[in-house]
């Protein structure tokens, strides 16, 4: 018998209730929690978090966190010591068509070369160094 999954996704509300403006997390590179995630998910490597399903299904997210304050219930974020990303890519939005101006504008922002990243093509991946500066202090 077939059973549908519920999917959620990861948004960070950023602006006050009547405003309608946040972030959505497409995918995120994992460190921590690895065996938890695989098995909430049987897949390894970027496949495990590189979509907005995907990673929520990973750290077993589920609706029961909706419309909880961050840091203030059962989600947290931790920001790790700071990673520095070679190059910051922009893309037009994932799955919003028909939206006029708004359908192309760059309003995707992720780290060029990056595995984890929702819909990357494989040609554009950083095998090396995933994306990350290897020394934190290169500027460009």
């Amino acid at each position: 018998m077939f059973q549908s999954r519920q999917y959620v996704l990861l948004n960070f509300i950023t602006q006050a209730a009547e405003v309608p403006e946040g972030i959505l997390i497409r995918g995120v590179q994992p460190e921590n929690g690895l065996d938890l995630m695989y098995q909430n998910r049987a897949v390894k490597g970027p496949s495990l978090t590189n979509g907005p399903g995907k990673l929520t299904q990973a750290f077993g997210m589920t609706l029961a966190l909706n419309q909880k304050g961050l840091n203030e219930d059962a989600l947290s974020l931790e920001l790790p010591a700071a990673a520095y990303p070679k190059q910051i890519a922009t893309s037009a939005r994932i799955g919003v068509p028909n939206k006029g101006e708004w359908t192309d504008a760059p309003l995707r922002y992720f780290v060029a070369g990056n595995p984890y990243v929702s819909k990357i093509t494989k040609k554009t991946i950083d095998t090396e160094t995933l994306g990350w500066r290897v020394d934190p202090a290169e500027r460009n």
